[in-house]
């Protein structure tokens, strides 16, 4: 577990322990002496849910010891867990817990849990987990990305500006290459495409006539929206703002940056 996994470990436990307690005096079998059947059912089924919570309340155990934990539990992708509650206990409660290396997603499934209890769970709880498990699962496509050499849109048009420059554009649409020629007629007719009110249209438009295989425009053209500015200055203020997110900008002398 690395040392921001631990950390997360640590959130998810702070957040999970006040339920578990009133989980566990909803279900202790010391309520169930008088059916022993369900008394024992819901034991075992404690028993379990510890095992699956432990990784998350024991953030204090080295290493190894939670990696072996996390490994046991990989072994068994699903796990069922069948509750009875002191005050219905005619109520059969079965819970799903699946495998996941997000532990967000644990305690999810803790929560849902809980809500078939008839615990009462906090919506800012709720949406506090749900935000958390977005996010590591960004964080985990990012980091598998990397991993893949995958390139961000910044790189990928960084290298496009280095290829060698040529007057015909590839446009690969499905199966189908067509081989277009950049006219300003074609540039202007962007509708994504937008020009600053300082900026000469048609002087620019003519330096892109012979530019614009070098930006590699199948990977933007008509799909990204796009803004040229009189400077690069302009351009990095621009990207950096919140104005400038999700935006191709171009200074008017071809630098440009990626927000």
């Amino acid at each position: 577990m690395t040392v921001n996994g631990g950390r997360a470990a640590k959130k998810a436990g702070s957040l999970i322990k006040p339920y578990l307690k009133k989980l566990v005096l909803q279900t202790h079998p010391d309520f169930f002496h008088g059916d022993p059947i369900k008394g024992k059912r819901n034991a075992t089924s404690l028993q379990q849910l510890y095992g699956i919570l432990n990784p998350l309340l024991k953030t204090n155990e080295s290493n190894t010891t939670l990696r072996k934990k996390n490994e046991q539990q990989e072994q068994k992708q699903q796990q069922q867990l069948e509750f009875y509650r002191k005050k219905a206990r005619k109520t059969r409660i079965v819970s799903i817990f699946e495998h996941s290396s997000n532990e967000w997603q644990t305690v999810a499934s803790f929560l849902r849990l809980c809500k078939q209890l008839d615990i009462d769970v906090v919506p800012s709880d709720l949406q506090a987990v749900q935000d958390m498990i977005t996010k590591k699962e960004q964080e985990m496509t990012s980091h598998h990305n990397r991993r893949k050499g995958v390139l961000s849109l910044r790189e990928e048009f960084a290298r496009a500006l280095h290829k060698q420059s040529t007057t015909m554009a590839t446009m690969t649409t499905g199966e189908t290459t067509t081989k277009i020629s950049w006219s300003p007629g074609h540039i202007l007719g962007n509708k994504l495409l937008t020009f600053g009110p300082d900026i000469d249209k048609n002087k620019v438009v003519k330096q892109w006539c012979g530019y614009m295989s070098k930006l590699e425009p199948e990977r933007w053209w008509g799909i990204m929206p796009a803004l040229v500015v009189s400077s690069q200055k302009d351009a990095q203020s621009l990207s950096s703002s919140k104005q400038g997110r999700g935006i191709l900008i171009f200074s008017s002398d071809m630098g440009y940056s990626v927000y």
